[in-house]
């Protein structure tokens, strides 16, 4: 798997900008090909299998172990709005949007003999985070899926973040 990382600081805020990308032979078994992670409990029975904590190429609102590729690309963009705002103590806290989707394909899907999606679609979500919320070492933030995946019950397409910041 590959990363690129870009990022830029305007006057309209803090811009980064993460592109991914894997390919593995068709002949592979599956546990060496990507699971594009998903991070949400399949069974969606509780109200807390929506919590999630963030990662680079982990999609919130996505059931986790459903979408295998043998190749994919993905891409994350963030955006720290130029503002910053003091809530409680001596930190500023800021907001961050975020987009990001990914898209792949499995070219033997046939000989894997489990149930699986191949993301075949772009798999898409975009959302928001407070960063130090309330001054504190965390962020809260959530998720929303859109595009193809969407589904039309609203719990399903949501998903709330929690970011933790352990070194400052």
């Amino acid at each position: 798997m590959r990363y690129l990382f870009i990022s830029s600081d305007q006057n309209l805020g803090y811009t980064n900008i993460k592109l991914f990308g894997g390919i593995s032979s068709g002949n592979t078994p599956i546990w060496k090909n990507f699971e594009i992670a998903g991070q949400t409990d399949a069974n969606k029975d509780n109200w807390t299998s929506s919590i999630t904590t963030p990662s680079n190429l982990g999609f919130a609102t996505m059931p986790s172990g459903t979408f295998f590729t043998d190749k994919f690309v993905a891409f994350k963009v963030s955006q720290y709005l130029p503002f910053r705002f003091k809530t409680f103590g001596s930190r500023y806290s800021n907001i961050e949007l975020e987009y990001q989707a990914a898209i792949g394909n499995m070219k033997n899907r046939q000989d894997h003999q489990f149930q699986f999606q191949v993301l075949d679609h772009y798999y898409q979500e975009a959302g928001v985070i407070w960063n130090r919320f309330l001054g504190r070492n965390f962020g809260v933030g959530f998720s929303y899926r859109l595009g193809y995946y969407q589904t039309p019950e609203f719990k399903d397409n949501f998903a709330i973040k929690l970011r933790f910041n352990l070194l400052n």
